[in-house]
């Protein structure tokens, strides 16, 4: 959304940058305060709604491991190491910073602490 904001500033379009501009906070201030945990942004992985089932259909005899895992893709609450690429690629585009760099740096030494492995024996691909 920044990077909307500084094309509609560009190219003169000041009401267009004012709305994505109000948009831009309240989903920081929602990702800041909603989705960090203390140590890193968590995904909440919303498949389900009032207005439609966004789960992909039933399996045959009901949805088993979707209802217990989520839609397919989806990792939910673990600590990935792609959870702050937009922020990086912000950083990297001249757009700055869009998150607080202080959780970005808790978040990057909780990717390290949880999943750093020094061999993957005992582990195999799903």
């Amino acid at each position: 959304m920044k990077a909307i904001i500084a094309l509609a500033d560009h190219f003169g379009e000041k009401d267009n940058a004012v709305c994505w501009l109000s948009r831009y906070e309240k989903g920081g201030a929602y990702t800041e305060t909603e989705l960090y945990n203390g140590e890193y942004f968590e995904q909440r992985v919303q498949w389900r709604s009032s207005r439609e089932d966004v789960s992909g259909g039933q399996a045959c005899g009901g949805e088993g491991l979707l209802t217990v895992e989520g839609p397919k893709y989806q990792y939910g609450m673990g600590c990935l190491s792609d959870g702050v690429l937009g922020a990086w690629m912000a950083k990297l585009t001249g757009l700055g910073d869009i998150l607080d760099p202080e959780k970005i740096t808790s978040y990057l030494l909780s990717v390290y602490k949880y999943n750093l492995k020094y061999t993957m024996e005992g582990y195999f691909n799903l």
